[in-house]
């Protein structure tokens, strides 16, 4: 703290210099413009970031200066004594002193921050708090418009709001939260407006299925705007408000014009109809392959989705599926996929695809017309195996081929004449591509 008690005409400084010899060429200074008054006791404070970057403070506040001089280095020692209140005079000029009382001087080996300034200068008591509130809290732009606030209050230096720009007064194009920071050279204070864009062009968009089942509702919500009016009136519950029912009869377009004070915006939606029925069908399995065939009994101007249980699908209308193993396999038939109106079927279906083809051949036959035993037959549980049998004697000649082995069999003639009692040979080629051999005995 400093007393001034002489003459008027002081002004606080701080100078630094390269220890040389005390004129302007050796130091740098910093002069406050803001006078001093004498007989009054001051708190002064200031911060050496460089020489040519010092800031000054005359009782918390920072207070403008003019630098002079031209000495170019910081000093941080130097073989003589750093002064307090005493003026090197230049060139031509001998030293002055400063005619006052100096009451507690300190050094500190960093910068202080505005507000540690603050507190030594507050200091025993507390440093007071900074209240400042802007003249309102929120402020509203209505269509597209601007709005301004002026903020300035008694004391405040600086104001700095927190989208980098600064200044009392702001004007805002855009809705947000903004905080403004303040400072009366001491300490800061803050205080926060919300800025609200209620009232600009409506924009619409639209809310709805894209299909709708014949015969039942369909809801259709709009936002955006503050009053709606929807066209055509077909089906509809309302042809007001954010919010309309449409009842279901055929494919109808509408449309919502939504207002504000600001204008108004429009918007279309589609709903198809969709006709909602029950999905029906029936099958047949092939007992050799496990190829399924199904038949749909729904209506050719559907839409089906069908889905297996080993995760195939198909939109075919009446698709065929082969399993890959025997067993019981669930086939789902699903109408109108994808849509409010869809409906399933489950059908288990049990297929014996896999199984090893069964065939028995006899070793002997008696072809004698009593009605017993006549035929040499290829016998099978299944009726979709086919085969090619050759007989052949003992000397290796064909005496029958048939490509019907299930169908068509051996009556035990050769050339239109009874073969003899003897031991044939045979081969058997399935369909499958499996082959059976063996000896059959002819008895008469």
């Amino acid at each position: 703290m400093v007393n001034f008690s002489a003459t008027a005409g002081w002004y606080f400084a701080a100078n630094t210099g390269d220890g040389g010899f005390p004129d302007p060429n050796n130091r740098q200074s910093k002069i406050a413009t803001v006078q001093i008054n004498m007989n009054t006791w001051y708190h002064v404070a200031a911060i050496i970031y460089s020489e040519s970057n010092m800031r000054l403070f005359v009782n918390c506040e920072e207070v403008p200066g003019n630098y002079n001089g031209s000495g170019g280095n910081m000093v941080y020692s130097q073989t003589g004594n750093p002064v307090i209140g005493k003026g090197d005079g230049g060139l031509s000029l001998p030293p002055t002193f400063i005619n006052a009382d100096i009451d507690e001087v300190r050094f500190y080996n960093r910068a202080l921050s505005d507000q540690e300034i603050g507190a030594l200068y507050y200091w025993p008591v507390y440093p007071p708090a900074l209240i400042y509130q802007l003249p309102t809290d929120s402020l509203t732009i209505q269509c597209g418009s601007t709005v301004n606030i002026d903020g300035t209050a008694q004391g405040i230096i600086s104001y700095d709001w927190d989208d980098n720009t600064s200044g009392a007064t702001k004007t805002f194009t855009a809705a947000g939260t903004y905080i403004l920071t303040v400072s009366d050279g001491c300490f800061t204070g803050y205080d926060t407006l919300v800025v609200t864009d209620t009232q600009g062009e409506p924009t619409l968009t639209l809310t709805a299925p894209p299909n709708g089942c014949v015969g039942s509702a369909t809801t259709i919500t709009a936002a955006g705007a503050a009053n709606y009016t929807w066209s055509p009136a077909t089906g509809l519950n309302t042809t007001t408000g954010p919010v309309v029912t449409a009842s279901i009869v055929d494919t109808v377009t509408y449309t919502v014009i939504g207002t504000n004070a600001c204008g108004d915006d429009t918007a279309t939606v589609t709903i198809n109809a969709v006709t909602q029925f029950q999905p029906d069908f029936s099958y047949a399995v092939d007992e050799c392959s496990g190829l399924t065939t199904t038949t749909n009994l729904g209506p050719l101007t559907g839409e089906y989705l069908w889905v297996w249980d080993n995760g195939d699908t198909s939109t075919t209308y009446s698709p065929q599926i082969s399993f890959m193993s025997a067993g019981q396999h669930n086939v789902f038939l699903i109408s109108n996929p994808g849509t409010a109106c869809a409906d399933t079927l489950r059908q288990v279906i049990t297929t014996a695809a896999g199984e090893k083809e069964l065939v028995y051949m006899p070793n002997s036959f008696t072809p004698n017309g009593d009605g017993i035993n006549d035929y040499f037959k290829v016998f099978t549980a299944q009726t979709c195996l086919e085969g090619e049998l050759y007989i052949f004697d003992n000397w290796g000649e064909k005496v029958f081929y048939t490509d019907k082995a299930f169908t068509t069999f051996w009556n035990g003639s050769y050339k239109s004449k009874k073969a003899t009692n003897t031991v044939f040979a045979y081969r058997l080629i399935l369909n499958t591509g499996k082959e059976y051999y063996g000896k059959v005995v002819l008895v008469r």
